[in-house]
């Protein structure tokens, strides 16, 4: 989730703060960055208010369907 970094990062955020929120271990949090993992949806729409962006623009493409 390349998309996921580079909003993160654009807001100034760590792995480490990221999965803090989330309440998972950093690993865990990074292995969705590399792409290792798969974020669920629930995820993404738990994580996106936090970084101001729709849950949908976490996924590759960025469009709802």
């Amino acid at each position: 989730m390349e998309a996921l970094k580079a909003i993160r990062t654009s807001k100034g955020m760590s792995k480490s703060e990221m999965a803090k929120f989330l309440d998972m271990p950093r690993t865990t949090y990074a292995q969705y960055e590399d792409g290792a993992r798969t974020m669920s949806v629930s995820i993404a729409k738990k994580v996106a208010p936090l970084l101001g962006v729709k849950w949908y623009e976490l996924y590759e493409g960025g469009e709802e369907s």
